[in-house]
């Protein structure tokens, strides 16, 4: 449970948000001690204000250590969920301790509850509202960071402002009193924390780590008994049946098991079972925890809430690193010593990801296999009347939906023996209307089964056109080692693959690796040079490789699970599409837009001598045919002059030889070359770019003035891309030679702020993003940038934009 004690103990130190009523927001454990020191009355609403900038204290200056809380102006944005009073001791007389049971709930990380119980004996800090004074008190003075779990304040009006020294120590070590060496509650057990005794710390009690896992696994909902064990300052006590724990949450709007998906553009709303049971000591808190700041709320507990209408202007994307729901039951009891003020708790955390409009798992499935699927969709609901179709071959039933709100639909899908393999559309309607149409969301897969060394792969025979699917489980690594492969060669398991061309055929091979970026290359044999080499973008994405046969071959085609040498087995999926033969051929097939001298080689795959007259080649779409240099009898080089294009085009060939015309249709891409703007005033007065390959001129330098990035000086431009409702964003840059970076604007304002970064800082290594908007039309801004010494330079990018 580290890494949530983590988000609990160690907020960031960046200020976030204004005052709002029953809101507090928090920076380090420093100022969470500093900013509870006092709280200004606003006519019956209760507000906590921190400003990290100037450790300011209820308007008021910390330094000066005043103790008279301001007055500040109402904030009604957020109504006040419940009477604050109902949380204060009940009592005239100073409550001498403050005593906590925390339960964390198990959630998407970690399957089990813990259980911890904390304590410190002080009038001083019974005054305070904190949850846990004993785990502010503990990351205060540098404690171990399991005892630090709860220590955020209750935003309330303190009846009582309460001056607290800036340098750490003070009041808090002469205040804690000797109570023996335990407490305990229920049958958890508080030690004194010797460490901070002996350091000459305030007396802090905590229960163990592997204690508060093993208690949190039986019955501890029941009454709870009080015992302490007695001291120079408290006597000892036993209390029966003070105080219970709350219920726990049932949430019915997400799965606690399951990260939190967070879809830009939609608000975050909860839903759970409200208590029958809510006391006047109850409250329910939420915390909203991101990379600048915690936000705290207190909330009715009546089953539904909006974090967004909480917590205005929270970044729901990118920046949300935590969501936690706090229930807490506050008792106070009298003992002979003093009132003693019990908290009982249950928490349970929720961990944001990312989403885009949909998604789908699984999103293969082989020949004759019957798979149980899930469908998530964040832009839309559907009822009961939903229904799911995976084209030809693959039978979908037993449709249900699974929540309350119509976002996740289970469903059971049969693929054919005999269906084809290759992609599928997923189409969701619910009754007459068509809520989503997916192309290529679903893929129909046949097993491929290999020896898996190379040697035994020839007599195996070459691989026809369809969609494969294997492991790398077993396979030999680094036989290959491909020396055009951007920045190091690749070093995973290798599964070779034989495939034959015949002249004029145009391969299309693409690998897929869900936890690995995939490569793909080629060879000539076995323990041969390895060449062509094409590395996936990210995890998931795939890696593609595209070969023009001149003549008719025999290779090897090398699917490489990059950068999972030493981990677990990869499951891998290899498209193979091979088109008809052409009469002639071009290499290279994209070429630049616009550019006055184009060389490019031409091979006569249909068997005819190549002509040396320029104008027996007509191109389509204004490409003209400059000269013509004869290499051999059916290969030659021509010089081509080529229009610009803003967007991708393809372009058709046909030749005359012999009295004879032979069409060749799609030889040439024409790729633009977008100049991009270099501010965001020229970015907004451009047109957006389509999908599809561009070489963008990088020139201007400073162009995001804040970034997940590192703040280092590149050179760069700036293009606008336009994303119709849900429409996911793929982009991918790179360049020959080149450290680039992409970052993603979601506005080009000033300040311009990146809500996405790829930068890993490798020469020729593709840096990618992806985006997917709201479900209205949107306009997104790429900067694509490269770290040069020189004064511009040439960019690939290239954007795949889905639905």
């Amino acid at each position: 449970m580290l890494t949530a004690l983590a988000l609990a103990g160690c907020p960031s130190d960046a200020p976030s948000g204004g005052d709002d009523a029953d809101v507090v927001d928090h920076d380090t454990a420093a100022d969470a001690v500093d900013d509870t020191a006092a709280a200004d009355t606003l006519d019956g609403q209760d507000v906590l204000d921190d400003t990290a900038a100037d450790d300011t204290i209820a308007d008021d200056t910390l330094g000066d250590d005043t103790t008279v809380a301001d007055t500040g102006p109402t904030d009604t944005s957020v109504a006040d969920t419940g009477d604050s009073d109902t949380t204060a001791p009940d009592t005239v007389e100073p409550v001498i301790a403050r005593l906590n049971a925390v339960v964390w709930e198990p959630d998407a990380l970690y399957d089990y509850a813990d259980l911890y119980v904390h304590g410190v004996f002080s009038e001083l800090l019974g005054a305070l509202d904190v949850i846990d004074p004993a785990g502010w008190l503990a990351a205060w003075h540098g404690a171990p960071s399991y005892v630090a779990d709860d220590y955020w304040p209750i935003p309330k009006e303190l009846d009582t402002p309460v001056a607290v020294s800036d340098d750490g120590g003070g009041d808090f070590d002469d205040d804690t009193l000797d109570a023996g060496a335990f407490f305990v509650l229920g049958d958890a057990a508080a030690g004194l924390d010797a460490a901070l005794v002996e350091g000459g710390g305030p007396r802090v009690y905590a229960s163990a780590l592997e204690d508060g896992f093993l208690l949190a696994q039986g019955e501890i909902d029941g009454p709870l008994d009080l015992r302490v064990d007695g001291g120079a300052d408290v006597p000892a006590l036993t209390l029966e049946g003070v105080t219970a724990l709350p219920a726990p949450f049932g949430f019915t709007s997400h799965d606690v098991a399951s990260v939190l998906p967070v879809r830009y553009g939609q608000p975050l709303d909860f839903t759970w079972t409200a208590p029958s049971d809510v006391g006047a000591g109850d409250a329910l808190l939420v915390l909203a925890e991101s990379d600048a700041s915690l936000r705290v709320a207190r909330v009715e507990d009546d089953g539904a809430l909006s974090l967004d209408a909480i917590f205005p202007g929270l970044h729901t994307q990118g920046g949300l690193t935590s969501v936690a729901f706090e229930r807490l039951r506050d008792v106070t009891v009298d003992t002979a010593a003093g009132p003693v003020r019990i908290t009982t708790a249950r928490k349970q955390w929720f961990y944001p990801q990312a989403v885009g409009a949909w998604d789908l798992a699984p999103t293969a499935a082989g020949v004759g296999r019957t798979v149980s699927g899930r469908l998530r969709l964040f832009d839309v609901s559907a009822s009961a009347a939903v229904t799911l179709d995976l084209g030809d071959g693959v039978t979908v039933s037993d449709v249900t939906l699974e929540d309350s709100v119509g976002h996740v639909v289970r469903f059971t899908a049969e693929v054919a023996v005999g269906a084809a393999s290759g992609p599928r559309t997923l189409t969701v309607r619910d009754g007459d209307v068509t809520l989503l149409a997916a192309p290529a969301a679903f893929w129909v897969t046949r097993p491929f089964e290999s020896a898996g060394d190379c040697a035994s792969t020839l007599d195996e025979g070459a691989l026809p056109n369809g969609t494969w699917a294997f492991t790398d489980d077993g396979l030999a690594a680094s036989e290959f080692s491909p020396g055009d492969c951007p920045s190091f060669a690749p070093g995973g398991r290798e599964q070779v693959i034989p495939v034959s061309l015949v002249a004029g055929e145009r391969l299309t091979a693409r690998l897929w690796a869900q936890d690995s970026r995939a490569a793909l290359y080629l060879a000539d044999g076995c323990g041969g040079t390895a060449w062509g080499c094409k590395i996936a973008s990210a995890k998931g994405r795939a890696a593609e490789l595209e070969l023009v046969a001149d003549e008719d071959m025999e290779l090897l085609l090398v699917a490489d699970s990059h950068q999972a040498l030493d981990g677990p087995a990869q499951d891998m999926r290899l498209d193979l599409r091979r088109t008809a033969p052409l009469p002639a051929v071009v290499v290279p097939t994209g070429v630049t837009g616009g550019a006055s001298a184009v060389l490019v080689e031409l091979y006569a795959t249909g068997g005819f001598v190549a002509p040396a007259d320029p104008t027996a080649y007509a191109f389509s779409g204004g490409v003209e045919t400059v000269s013509v240099e004869v290499i051999e009898e059916g290969w030659v080089e021509l010089e081509l002059s080529t229009p610009n294009v803003s967007a991708p085009a393809v372009v058709d060939l046909v030749v005359t030889a012999d009295g004879q015309t032979y069409s060749s249709p799609g030889v040439l891409t024409l790729q633009p070359y977008v100049v991009g703007a270099l501010d965001c005033a020229a970015a907004d007065a451009m047109a957006p770019i389509p999908a599809g390959h561009f070489e963008v001129l990088a020139l201007e330098t400073g162009m995001v003035d804040q970034s997940p990035c590192g703040d280092f000086e590149a050179i760069g431009a700036i293009v606008p891309v336009a994303l119709g409702p849900g429409e996911t964003l793929h982009a991918t840059v790179s360049g020959p030679g080149l450290d680039a970076r992409v970052q993603l604007l979601l506005s080009c304002d000033d300040p311009t702020v990146a809500a996405r970064c790829a930068d890993d800082g490798l020469d020729d290594w593709p840096e990618y993003v992806t985006w997917t908007g709201p479900d209205t039309p949107s306009t997104v801004y790429l900067v694509v940038e490269a770290f040069d010494d020189s004064l511009a330079a040439t960019l690939d990018l290239t954007l795949e934009i889905t639905p």
